[in-house]
């Protein structure tokens, strides 16, 4: 059962649920069906605004799913499906992940568009000479330990996409790695102290400041293709 917003919804053990607006004193129950399945039993429900404004009731049912349902037209949007019985989601304060559990020891956190799992990364710039990866639902483990040439890492930032890392170096040296697998990466190489590192909310650019005091300056790298920024010159190692 939920509550929010003047609307009361109940889920059933059979897929039905019943919904009402609690400020209409002579309102009027609606009742329909989730699921068809047989296992179909409600475990849990949340009534949230998705991205776009619109007031739903997120769903999580014995069936191995999670549906989406508008709260106006009582029509489902979106299901995802799972591994296991889903006994309780619920969505970030963005709308754009969606976390869920069940009937397993695991957890899983998905995009909330395609259902498919995401691992969310942190990375820290380290006085070691080193970036440091993390999950961050598992911050005792180091993922990955990517190393710097010439000393500690003082800016770095992922794309808005989450496909990139970049970091620089306190001179000369800014990394792109590719944050799916760490096990590549575009080195920038150049001459001055750098200031920082800043990707567009596009992707297509990533500025570095060059604060040395004869040759300090604003570079823009643009993106010629899916893992690489070029100047003059491009390459991977």
């Amino acid at each position: 059962m939920a509550c929010r917003n003047n609307v009361l919804i109940v889920g059933g053990n059979s897929g039905e649920f019943a919904l009402k607006r609690v400020d209409e004193k002579d309102g009027t129950e609606h009742w329909g069906a989730i699921t068809s399945d047989a296992s179909g039993i409600t475990n849990h429900i949340d009534l949230v605004h998705d991205r776009n404004g619109a007031f739903q009731a997120l769903i999580s049912s014995n069936d191995f799913r999670a549906r989406l349902m508008d709260i106006n037209t009582s029509k489902m949007t979106r299901e995802i499906d799972f591994p296991w019985a889903v006994n309780c989601s619920t969505l970030s304060m963005d709308r754009r992940i969606l976390c869920a559990v069940g009937d397993a020891t695991e957890s899983i956190i998905a995009d909330a568009q395609t259902g498919k799992g995401k691992r969310l990364y942190l990375a820290t710039g380290n006085q070691d000479k080193t970036t440091r990866i993390y999950d961050i639902r598992n911050m005792s483990e180091t993922l990955h330990v990517l190393r710097a040439n010439v000393g500690a890492v003082r800016s770095l930032h992922f794309s808005s996409d989450g496909r990139h890392l970049a970091v620089a170096e306190p001179l000369d040296f800014v990394h792109i790695y590719d944050a799916t697998t760490y096990d590549q990466s575009q080195v920038i190489d150049f001459f001055g102290e750098i200031a920082g590192v800043s990707f567009t909310p596009d992707d297509n650019s990533l500025f570095i400041a060059n604060a040395d005091d004869r040759v300090g300056s604003i570079m823009e790298f643009g993106r010629i293709n899916h893992g690489c920024w070029q100047d003059d010159d491009c390459f991977l190692v």
